[in-house]
Formats: structure tokens, sequence, C-alpha cells
């Protein structure tokens, strides 16, 4: 039972950082009873998009996969996009 979620989280970790798109990264992974939340920023709208969707394919690992939030920020002079996932 310790190892049971475990597996979920590592096999959750490497989905994230094989998909990410080298543009954006990532500022919080939450995991919490069966279900992951994810934050982060992006250079583009569209990458942030597209990053739901390529988790979206991995149904062994999230029955859902969606862009819950998606809003422009100005950074240090720079347009970045908080995203946020529910998976």
């Amino acid at each position: 039972k310790i190892f049971e979620g475990r597996s979920r989280k590592i096999q959750t970790l490497f989905v994230l950082q094989s998909a990410i798109p080298k543009t954006s990264w990532l500022t919080r992974v939450k995991f919490e009873d069966n279900k992951v939340g994810v934050e982060g920023y992006s250079t583009s709208i569209d990458e942030a998009q597209g990053f739901a969707g390529l988790l979206a394919q991995e149904k062994n690992l999230f029955t859902e996969a969606k862009a819950t939030n998606t809003v422009g920020e100005q950074i240090n002079g720079g347009s970045y996009y908080k995203f946020t996932l529910a998976l």
C-alpha cells in the first residue's frame, strides 16, 4: 500500500516533463487524491493549450486533462501566459 500511489506520481512527472513545450515551465504540481493540479507559464497561449491536449492523450494516467485557467501576464518586461490544468 505504501508504494501504490508512488508509481502513478512518478509516471505523471515523467509524462509532464516529456510533454511540456521548451518555452514553458511548471511552477506547481499538486497531487490530491486521484487528481493532479498543474500550474505554469508559457510564452504562447497555443503552447499552453497544446500541452493540455497532449496530456489528454494519456488516458491511462488522467481521466481528463483540461485547462481551467489561462491568463496573460507581464513579467520582467516579457509577455507570458500563466496556465492552470486539472488532470
